[in-house]
């Protein structure tokens, strides 16, 4: 690998995060108000615009999971999982999503958040290509033309996707493109593959009547562990830790039920978002999305199944944060003290019978082929 270029991809990486830690204005932390109903107001910010992954924190809201604990909730999209941990940190919003490497990273910016749930444990991120493409291991990707978006989560780690697979990246043609450019110019012939997060780019491929395939970088040899998590700040976490609680479960009941009723969930999600169900893919764009977020769910494995939904594996967490600190940081960069970053204080009242982790599964069978893992 030219290792020039990956020092490069690395340093535009951490510039990256620094003009996002720059940018975002201190704002004062929100006013939490009460409604007529006696529900107490919070603010919490998706990782990215309203799909599929996401429906779980819709249904939370629109079957009363968040209601019957005392909480009215609005849900925001979000810019970016590193931008919207940001926003947490800078009180825009009370909770919200952000991403496990992100939090590790930012930990070494000076942005203090804790994760209280991680919400999906395979990050799906990876190659992907259109299932006629000829390209069917990574070597192929040398001489082939990739979009990448530079501000999304996955991209700091196609370097590394290459290096450990023999890719010469210098024979890869990288253009960066905005996400929606990204996967029509797959789409388009414009590119032979791209870049991204199964759980977004298969939802908005697929819903075209494309069919694609991916290359996940968990099989190809790199360490990750969670993707999505629940972030609060550390002074919200230590004066109202009730609050905390409650949200933390309201948010696992509604992913509860979407992995159980996958096809209720996806109505409640799409009538919550009606700007979204009147489009003619709405219905297949949902169903792809939540298909991915429930194979990401149930990569968790015995851990969650003994321990609850959102359970943070720390052995686990450790092997992933040392990976992305070799690829991600500045030379030097302390370690974070994962115990105190993502807690489990408020995991193991969410939980599914055996019987509904086999509905899960069954509901989840169809999703492995696209993503590589067979049938």
């Amino acid at each position: 690998m030219d290792r020039a270029s990956a020092s490069s991809r690395r340093v535009n990486r951490r510039n990256a995060i620094m003009t996002i830690v720059g940018a975002t204005l201190a704002t004062p932390a929100l006013l939490r108000l009460t409604n007529a109903q006696g529900l107490q107001r919070l603010r919490f910010t998706l990782p990215w615009l309203p799909e599929g992954s996401y429906a779980y924190a819709y249904v939370a809201k629109a079957g009363g999971h968040w209601r019957q604990r005392g909480y009215d909730v609005e849900l925001s999209r979000g810019y970016g999982a590193l931008a919207a941990a940001q926003a947490i940190a800078q009180g825009q919003f009370d909770l919200g999503m952000g991403s496990a490497p992100g939090l590790v990273m930012l930990s070494n910016k000076n942005v203090d958040l804790r994760s209280i749930a991680i919400l999906d444990y395979e990050p799906t991120m990876g190659v992907c290509v259109l299932a006629s493409s000829p390209i069917k291991s990574p070597k192929d990707l040398e001489g082939k033309r990739v979009g990448q978006t530079l501000t999304s989560t996955d991209a700091p780690f196609f370097a590394p996707f290459c290096e450990r697979n023999g890719v010469d990246i210098s024979k890869v043609q990288l253009l960066n493109m905005d996400a929606r450019v990204r996967n029509q110019a797959l789409v388009e012939g414009r590119v032979d593959a791209i870049t991204g997060l199964a759980s977004s780019v298969l939802g908005a491929i697929g819903a075209s009547g494309k069919e694609v395939r991916f290359m996940l970088y968990s099989e190809y040899g790199l360490i990750l562990y969670g993707n999505v998590v629940m972030a609060v700040t550390p002074k919200l976490l230590e004066q109202n830790p009730e609050m905390c609680r409650a949200v933390t479960e309201g948010l696992l009941a509604g992913l509860k039920y979407s992995l159980t009723h996958p096809a209720e969930s996806q109505e409640m999600f799409l009538n919550a978002v009606p700007e979204l169900k009147m489009t003619s893919t709405a219905q297949e764009f949902a169903r792809l999305g939540m298909g991915v977020q429930r194979f990401s769910v149930l990569a968790g494995g015995a851990d969650v199944k003994t321990q609850g939904l959102g359970w943070a594996n720390h052995g686990k967490l450790d092997a992933m944060t040392d990976f992305v600190l070799r690829y991600q940081a500045e030379a030097g960069s302390k370690k974070p003290n994962l115990e105190t970053i993502f807690t489990n204080r408020f995991i193991g009242s969410i939980k599914l019978s055996a019987s509904e982790w086999a509905t899960a599964d069954k509901e989840t069978k169809w999703v492995a082929p696209k993503l590589g893992k067979g049938a």
